[in-house]
């Protein structure tokens, strides 16, 4: 028979996965973040942004509430993205 114990604290567990490329749960509604465009094709960047903002909704590290907005900025060479909700 195993022995039931009470009390006993649960390790810390091991981290899985990389750390979060782009701030979308640190964020509040007005803030926005730059990130540069790195090849010839501004929308790529875009897309790969929109791509970690649709798996931190899905696996809950970011509310799905949340609106986000991005905007090629050509002048500057970035991509804004900006907390609209």
């Amino acid at each position: 028979m195993l022995e039931i114990k009470t009390g006993v604290p649960i390790p810390k567990g091991r981290k899985f996965g990389r750390d979060r490329k782009y701030p979308f749960a640190d964020m509040n509604v007005g803030d926005c973040f730059d990130m540069p465009v790195t090849s010839d094709n501004p929308y790529r960047t875009q897309t790969n942004i929109l791509s970690s903002l649709r798996h931190q909704k899905l696996t809950g590290l970011v509310p799905i509430a949340n609106s986000f907005t991005t905007r090629f900025i050509k002048g500057e060479g970035v991509i804004r993205t900006w907390r609209t909700k």
